[in-house]
């Protein structure tokens, strides 16, 4: 039987001369050579308009991690996508997004993890006063301890609300509950 035609491919030919699978390819792709990883990247990104908060985010469509950032052969697919538009991320550098659109591959930039916290806490993105998952307390009840603590102790307004005496301090101090305005 003959090889295949394809240069240092060495399986039998079956059809054109070429093996199966490369005869496979040719007729999925209509060419011999396998697509390069941009190709495989881009493959699995819609342009489309309509996404994101700006309506032009390039959404990564293909294996999502847990958390909902793309990603692709084990890696962040934003990462990739800065790494095939602009070459390595330098070392102690991280890829950010500037839409907050998490399967975005489009509005990326360069930046510290410091800067990326920076911009998380500007966008309100952290977990924070109720949307904290452990959170005891709602806004109302810190409006209601705030306009409590003339008449009574700090421990009589904890029990009240099934917390800690440190944590009405804390309260009333305005170190937790910043943004709570009477």
């Amino acid at each position: 039987m003959t090889p295949c035609a394809v240069e240092l491919c060495d399986r039998p030919a079956l059809s054109r001369g070429w093996c199966e699978m490369h005869y496979k390819r040719w007729w999925r792709t209509g060419r011999l050579e396998p697509p390069t990883v941009a190709e495989q990247f881009w493959a699995k990104v819609d342009t489309s308009p309509g996404h994101g908060p700006w309506g032009d985010c390039h959404i990564w469509t293909a294996s999502c991690f847990p958390n909902g950032y793309g990603q692709f052969r084990g890696r962040g697919a934003h990462v990739t996508a800065w790494e095939l538009d602009n070459g390595p991320v330098p070392a102690g550098m991280i890829v950010r997004h500037t839409c907050d659109n998490k399967p975005c591959v489009r509005h990326l930039l360069l930046g510290t993890h410091a800067d990326n916290m920076r911009d998380m806490v500007a966008r309100r993105r952290q977990a924070a006063g109720e949307r904290l998952h452990l959170a005891r307390l709602t806004e109302r009840d810190v409006r209601l301890i705030r306009t409590q603590a003339s008449a009574r102790s700090c421990a009589s307004i904890a029990r009240s609300f099934g917390v800690h005496e440190s944590t009405i301090a804390r309260v009333l101090r305005h170190e937790t509950w910043k943004g709570v305005t009477p």
